[in-house]
């Protein structure tokens, strides 16, 4: 079955969750759910499209912003998380703090008109523009 297959029980590609979650953790299964389904609609789902998933979002993005940040934490400032109130004199963190501001909203906004799907874009877009950021920043600017 490719990626973009209708399941169908007549044509008995239908995936069985149960059979999904004795071999991934049910947060990946939900993740994928609500990043690549929108709420009550047709959506499509495979192994192969939640391997890719997890490759691409959990590894590739959340991870590597995670264990970045962590290990600057511990070189930079003794594993310590500083206190951020307001924006800096530097204007590519004062942006990426207004960033953040308007994404919080845009993420509740979504949250409350049920619209999960867009709503864990706007995360997956956060995640992408301060991995984004950590690159292009040198440590000591942070």
């Amino acid at each position: 079955m490719s990626g973009a297959d209708k399941m169908s029980k007549s044509k008995g590609n239908v995936i069985d969750p149960l059979e999904l979650l004795k071999k991934y953790p049910a947060d990946l299964l939900r993740s994928y759910l609500v990043a690549k389904i929108n709420f009550l609609q047709d959506g499509v789902c495979s192994e192969n499209l939640l391997t890719e998933f997890y490759q691409h979002f959990l590894v590739n993005s959340l991870s590597n912003l995670v264990a970045r940040t962590s290990k600057m934490l511990q070189l930079y400032n003794e594993g310590i998380v500083p206190e951020f109130n307001s924006p800096v004199n530097n204007q590519e963190l004062n942006n990426y703090y207004h960033y953040c501001d308007f994404s919080c909203r845009e993420f509740r906004r979504k949250m409350d008109n049920y619209e999960l799907t867009k709503a864990f874009q706007q995360i997956q877009e956060l995640i992408s523009e301060s991995n984004k950021l950590i690159t292009t920043l040198a440590p000591w600017q942070l």
